[in-house]
């Protein structure tokens, strides 16, 4: 008999054996990313610095429901904004991004998970918005569906354009095999 089916054999018989192994699992980031979202052009007239409001959904988070299964732990890490129009986001000068559960049953309250406020642009004309707070979000993932809300203000563009929308966590999984 070889040396490791012995042992599972031993551990499997003995009371206080609980555990044959233990695999942890670092989720160094996941993003649901939200395409297409197009923003209506800047109603003329109005001061330069306007606000921008945008809500979607993300309606399948099935994916993401297989860490339920786990011992898991899941945070809000970042948001980011990209566009194919460089100047469309050059003039954000502060931005935030609301995540909600979706799903009447659950009782989580919408929470700020992403914010920049005068730092919000990158070189690659990216909108980056980082955690606001360390927030649990397999709590959220957790539902059917999660609410998003996307606001920014500053100069924004006369002209309709189209973005698309990343909202990344990250955390670690464990399993625990058993005898």
């Amino acid at each position: 008999m070889s040396t490791p089916l012995y042992s599972v054999l031993v551990c499997a018989l003995l009371p206080a054996c609980s555990e044959l192994a233990q695999v942890d699992v670092a989720v160094d980031e996941v993003c649901l990313t939200y395409p297409g979202l197009k923003v209506p052009a800047r109603v003329a007239g109005l001061t330069p610095t306007q606000t921008l409001a945008q809500s979607f959904t993300f309606d399948d988070l099935a994916p993401l429901h297989q860490l339920l299964a786990y011992d898991a732990d899941l945070q809000f890490v970042r948001a980011q904004v990209r566009t194919t129009d460089a100047d469309a986001l050059a003039g954000i000068e502060r931005a935030s991004v609301g995540v909600a559960s979706n799903d009447a049953n659950q009782t989580l309250p919408r929470i700020v998970a992403y914010a920049c406020d005068g730092d919000c642009v990158e070189p690659d004309a990216s909108l980056q918005l980082p955690a606001e707070r360390v927030s649990d979000a397999l709590g959220y993932v957790s539902a059917k569906t999660l609410a998003v809300d996307l606001s920014a203000s500053g100069a924004l563009p006369s002209r309709a354009w189209t973005m698309d929308v990343d909202v990344c966590m990250s955390g670690r999984a464990s399993y625990v095999v058993k005898p």
